[in-house]
């Protein structure tokens, strides 16, 4: 079976949501559906809660009132204790079926209106749980992990995502009926049909007035709500994900597209912070690693620029301005160093612009040791530079410095000095 066109949107009622998709049969028959929701993001990990399970409709000690609405298709209405705590419509769709799921949270309560929901739904083919059953973690909650694996077993479909924000109640429909005049509420005593049929929300012991006007209190409550949760658009914490990249852009910020939804809240909430260390050794070490995923090591060139009229600073905390003097090529660590990180000797300046012009008052030295393959590495070095701006005055060069264990160990082995004691080797 092929699950697609996943969604969820807030009810018309508040305090729930509505979730639907679409279903085709496939040759091997229908698959088990779940869908789990959890608040902030998608996270595994944190408290889900199971909403929906095929193999396990209607749920335990639930009333079920099955109804044909018009055009087609069942509403099936579970209740508990005289409560709503689940409905499934299932509608005819093509040559499949249209499925949707009323989520309330199981009890009168319903869901917290402002909260964005955050539901997943994932379709397994049969007997692809635990000892055949239906897939999941104990006590029938999710595992965070979709069934099946490598070992010849039925895979799980793709994850399907959806977000949606339930409104509130605020009992417009009450307040409009309580305007009118007392006489039309005395004699608005035309009580509904027992059976409601396709609208469970509708109460036979009200009168037909005060049904007609609870329509469009319905509607007055979905709109007050709405310009409710105006007021928490801007909250980091809480909003809904789609809206970070519109946060982002208000602090000339660019989210990372490829992290997870809390990486990138923590990244708009603290942005500030790294737009304060900018040019700090601290600032690029942190940036390159949110461009790259690199750790990088971080050196100012002008330490080993050729200065004929500065002999050094024994004090400069630093530790790496000793001014400019005669090579020792007896010494192995100097050596060993040339062109590395760890280079001490004096270069005249730079005046070239390129990768391999380092040595100038203006350039900052990126050292990293990918672990990538060639063309990853071009890429992620192209944007790492395109993106110094972000992180890097603009009088500054940054220059990234391709390292690998292969060149470190090939250039100790040439000068015979021994890795672990830096001694040469007899």
């Amino acid at each position: 079976m092929t699950v697609e066109n996943f969604t969820a949107r807030a009810d018309l009622v508040g305090r729930r949501v509505v979730l639907s998709w679409e279903a085709r049969p496939g040759a091997a028959g229908d698959a088990a559906v779940r869908v789990r929701r959890k608040e902030r993001d998608f996270e595994p990990e944190g408290r889900w809660s199971l909403v929906y399970d095929s193999t396990a409709f209607p749920p335990p000690g639930a009333a079920v009132t099955e109804t044909e609405p018009p055009g087609g298709g069942t509403v099936e209405s579970c209740e508990r204790d005289g409560v709503e705590v689940l409905r499934r419509v299932r509608r005819r769709h093509g040559d499949g079926w249209r499925v949707e799921i009323l989520d309330v949270a199981g009890s009168a309560a319903g869901l917290r209106p402002g909260t964005a929901y955050y539901y997943e739904l994932v379709a397994v083919p049969p007997g692809d749980g635990p000892d055949g059953g239906p897939p999941g973690g104990p006590d029938g909650e999710p595992d965070g992990q979709p069934p099946g694996g490598p070992d010849g077993r039925p895979q799980a479909g793709p994850v399907l995502r959806a977000v949606a924000t339930p409104t509130g109640l605020h009992r417009s429909g009450a307040l409009l009926y309580d305007a009118l005049p007392e006489i039309y509420r005395r004699h608005d005593v035309v009580r509904g049909p027992e059976q409601i049929g396709a609208i469970p929300e509708s109460t036979p012991g009200n009168g037909q007035l005060r049904r007609f006007l609870d329509v469009f209190g319905a509607a007055l409550d979905h709109l007050r709500s709405r310009a409710d949760q105006l007021r928490g658009l801007q909250d980091v914490d809480t909003a809904d994900h789609r809206l970070l990249p519109h946060l982002a852009a208000l602090i000339a910020w660019e989210p990372s597209a490829d992290r997870g939804v809390a990486v990138r809240r923590h990244e708009v909430k603290h942005a500030a912070v790294l737009y304060r260390i900018t040019g700090t050794t601290a600032g690029c070490v942190l940036w390159v690693r949110r461009l790259t995923g690199w750790d990088a090591r971080i050196k100012e060139f002008w330490r080993n620029v050729l200065v004929t009229n500065d002999p050094g600073d024994p004090g400069d905390p630093g530790g790496g301005f000793h001014g400019s003097r005669t090579l020792d090529t007896s010494d192995p660590r100097v050596m060993a160093g040339i062109g590395r990180f760890e280079d001490t000797a004096s270069y005249t300046y730079d005046t070239g612009t390129g990768p391999d012009s380092r040595y100038a008052h203006n350039a900052v030295g990126i050292f990293v040791v990918p672990g990538e393959t060639t063309e990853e590495v071009l890429r992620l070095r192209g944007r790492l530079l395109s993106g110094a701006s972000r992180f890097l005055p603009m009088n500054l060069r940054p220059v990234v410095v391709i390292e690998t264990e292969a060149e470190r160990r090939a250039a100790v082995d040439a000068l015979g000095v021994s890795g672990a004691t830096d001694e040469v080797v007899q």
